[in-house]
């Protein structure tokens, strides 16, 4: 299978998987009394099982071909990830996790397997700044202590503050690594385009939150716009995990170029 191919499986790989991430929402809102559901269950664990058909296809091709042996491991680890979260669906806060850490790993490989990632990076020279390689490799860890934080509290395993004064931290680390990226290497394409991915999802999650909490103390959680909002918030945190993993991956690569 040529890489294009290969991309472009992955590609819809990592869309089916944040579909089943977001659609996990609406069964967690289901479950809530008076809760309603708007979107068949079946759908959560279908779009799932197929990502994972389409990156067993992925697999495949990237374990065929000698240029692609470095993917093999994150093919590998994606894979696994997604029969934790398949294997975890009993236990919800587990399953949450597993899903999220499941598309922040799928949806790398549209990157990596991207025409652009291939080429040669712009060199980015960060030496003047050596605490900021330390916040750029810490970012996603902090984003995954969020998503773990919220997952627990939407399945009422934990209370809203840590949730809360979490989302601070991340969005201070996602925020100031964006604006810093955003003025000191503005002309650099690739770093640029991260930076302003990042800056765009963080404000969007931070926006949702603040959303669904209100809604919550107005008790309009179980109304349609409180689930609406409370699914963009889950689908929006898995795209700020993968903002996060893109921010660091393009950062270490331009400044190793």
């Amino acid at each position: 299978m040529k890489r294009t191919g290969i991309h472009q499986l992955s590609v819809a790989a990592a869309i089916l998987t944040l579909i089943s991430v977001a659609s996990g929402a609406f069964v967690t809102n289901a479950a809530k009394p008076g809760g309603h559901d708007m979107i068949p269950p079946a759908i959560h664990r279908t779009a799932g099982e197929i990502a994972l058909v389409l990156l067993l296809a992925v697999a495949a091709g990237v374990f065929s071909s000698a240029e692609m042996r470095r993917l093999r491991g994150v093919v590998t680890g994606a894979i696994a990830m997604g029969a934790v979260a398949g294997f975890s669906y009993g236990v919800p806060v587990m399953h949450a996790l597993a899903a999220q850490l499941f598309f922040a790993v799928v949806a790398c490989i549209p990157l990596l397997t991207s025409d652009a990632w291939n080429q040669a990076a712009e060199p980015a020279d960060a030496r003047a700044w050596p605490m900021l390689a330390k916040l750029a490799n810490a970012a996603p860890i902090l984003v995954i202590l969020q998503i773990s934080m919220g997952a627990a509290y939407r399945h009422k395993a934990m209370g809203v503050l840590p949730h809360m004064g979490g989302a601070m931290v991340v969005a201070l680390a996602m925020l100031g690594l964006s604006v810093f990226l955003l003025q000191n290497f503005p002309e650099h394409k690739a770093l640029r385009k991260a930076a302003v991915n990042g800056l765009v999802v963080t404000l969007a999650q931070v926006t949702l939150g603040v959303a669904v909490f209100v809604m919550g103390l107005l008790e309009f959680d179980v109304t349609t716009a409180g689930l609406i909002s409370a699914v963009a918030h889950v689908a929006v945190g898995a795209l700020t995990l993968r903002a996060a993993v893109y921010m660091s991956l393009q950062f270490r690569r331009c400044t190793a170029a």
